[in-house]
């Protein structure tokens, strides 16, 4: 299965590149187009959450695990691709990206 420590090393390292890539320069409107569509499709997180379910489950294929790894990557590397330009542009999830 996924092993932890293996994708805390991943995201540290996505999140390394992302905090020298990303400054205070990014326009607004291309982080809050970022922000709306830098995420998984409606097909892949439900596929996400049933490769999950089966994880748990214990009934999932070797292919079924590299699937979830890859779906999960993704879906870390766009969350830490959302979460810096949040932060760089003062933008405020809980209020439709508002700036503070």
């Amino acid at each position: 299965m996924i092993t932890s420590a293996r994708r805390q090393a991943k995201q540290a390292t996505l999140s390394r590149a992302f905090k020298s890539r990303i400054k205070q320069t990014t326009p607004v409107g291309v982080s809050s187009w970022v922000m709306q569509h830098a995420r998984l499709s409606d097909a892949d997180s439900r596929r996400l959450k049933k490769l999950y379910d089966k994880a748990m489950d214990e009934t999932i294929t070797e292919v079924e695990k590299s699937e979830l790894d890859y779906l999960m990557d993704a879906s870390a590397a766009m969350d830490l691709l959302r979460a810096r330009l949040m932060y760089v542009s003062g933008l405020q999830p809980s209020r439709g990206m508002v700036k503070k």
